[in-house]
């Protein structure tokens, strides 16, 4: 790839790094100059890295940058623009690269290689992963909405979310999905079937009574493969492909992605001990990383379940993190909208 339209400047804002590093196709990355020198390389990981550190979305490539530079791979990896395609095939195969940098004699970037052309992948790309979407729950805040359609089957500008759901699992590569049921379970399975007309092959996994969010896991029958899971009223553009790649990089044991939520104080806020004021914040923002309802859950986790019982995901979570397992977060930074309260609905029919 030519790297004028993967250009930016270092006080590009976030956004633009986004949309730069979305619109790169496989090299998904910016090159970041400033002014004519070129200053770095970054990726998707390294955006949403930086995002961890800072919590905030009002940071800039420079912010992304200088996370980077703090980290373990400070620069890109490159080779001269005069190597070999035999040496291009044993960088990519020795890093695991998604991309290559070659460079001209003086450092400066000439073109990025994608593991598309050089047809050399990422192991984490091509490791098979399903998914389950949990639809069991009553939508008992989305009432009269939902007396007669399971929350999921409620319908964004004419399409049921959970098919948006499906649409998107499919386009990250998912052919198996489970879906976790209970309330007006004979909705979903008259709209999907065994899914075939989607381009997927649906599982229903029916709760006889509620088993919360995490007690449908031990219903799974093949715990062979890592579990994508996903709450059936969820809407979000996250990159489901990069979340699991992050998952399989790490080697997590069960991966969160999370949203940056932000709530401002209406009021001037004082800070003080005991009767003796040390200072006033003007209607200060407090920012939160929550959990966005999307997950990961290795094999190894799904095989050590307990028998069928009712429990959260939450449980199952608190209790991977006392035995010392690896629980990862992977922030998201694209569209994420939890439809819980009809307010969201009526701001989904706009997105």
């Amino acid at each position: 790839m030519e790297i004028t339209n993967i250009k930016i400047g270092l006080s590009a804002p976030l956004n633009e790094v986004i949309k730069t590093i979305q619109g790169a196709g496989a090299a998904a990355c910016a090159l970041i100059f400033d002014g004519d020198v070129f200053v770095n390389l970054i990726t998707d990981g390294d955006v949403r890295r930086a995002l961890l550190e800072h919590q905030s979305l009002n940071i800039t490539a420079a912010d992304i940058v200088a996370r980077k530079e703090r980290g373990e791979r400070k620069k890109p990896i490159s080779l001269s623009v005069d190597s070999s395609v035999d040496e291009h095939r044993a960088f990519f195969q020795e890093h695991n690269l998604r991309q290559l940098l070659l460079v001209d004699a003086s450092g400066a970037p000439v073109e990025v290689i994608t593991h598309e052309e050089i047809r050399i992948s990422p192991r984490e790309i091509g490791a098979e992963f399903a998914a389950l979407i949990m639809a069991g729950g009553f939508g008992t805040r989305m009432r009269p909405l939902t007396d007669s359609v399971p929350k999921p089957m409620l319908p964004i500008n004419g399409v049921p979310i959970m098919q948006l759901i499906v649409d998107k699992l499919r386009g990250a590569g998912v052919r198996k999905i489970y879906v976790s049921t209970h309330y007006l379970t004979e909705v979903i399975v008259g709209h999907f079937g065994n899914g075939a007309r989607f381009g997927v092959d649906i599982e229903y996994l029916e709760e006889a009574t509620p088993l919360g969010t995490g007690g449908c896991l031990s219903l799974i029958k093949d715990k062979s493969r890592d579990l994508l899971v996903i709450n059936g009223d969820i809407l979000t553009d996250l990159d489901l492909k990069m979340f699991y790649g992050n998952h399989y990089r790490v080697r997590a044991d069960l991966s969160i992605a999370t949203s940056i939520f932000s709530v401002q104080v209406p009021y001037g806020v004082v800070e003080a001990t005991e009767a003796n004021v040390l200072g006033l914040r003007e209607k200060p923002v407090s920012r939160y990383l929550i959990n966005s309802g999307v997950y990961v859950v290795s094999s190894s986790v799904l095989q050590t379940l307990p028998a069928t019982q009712s429990y959260n995901i939450t449980d199952l979570i608190d209790n991977l993190i006392r035995a010392k397992r690896r629980v990862v977060q992977f922030p998201i930074f694209e569209r994420w909208l939890d439809i819980g309260r009809l307010e969201d609905y009526e701001s989904a029919q706009s997105t």
